[in-house]
């Protein structure tokens, strides 16, 4: 029998990392011109959203 993972609410690699606590998250919070852009543009440019080992791998899964 296959397992579903869409039930699974745990990380299935260490490729992604949860961050555990406020200050982690704070990496990844927008500036306040960041929000003032999007808001007025709809859309933000510039925001790295992986680092290049999530790239790499993800690269040569395609």
């Amino acid at each position: 029998m296959v397992a579903d993972l869409g039930l699974d609410k745990s990380l299935l690699t260490k490729l992604f990392p949860q961050p555990q606590n406020a200050e982690e998250w704070l990496q990844y919070a927008l500036s306040e011109g960041q929000v003032r852009h999007f808001k007025e543009h709809g859309f933000l440019h510039k925001v790295r959203l992986l680092n290049e080992e999530q790239l790499n791998a993800l690269r040569n899964q395609l």
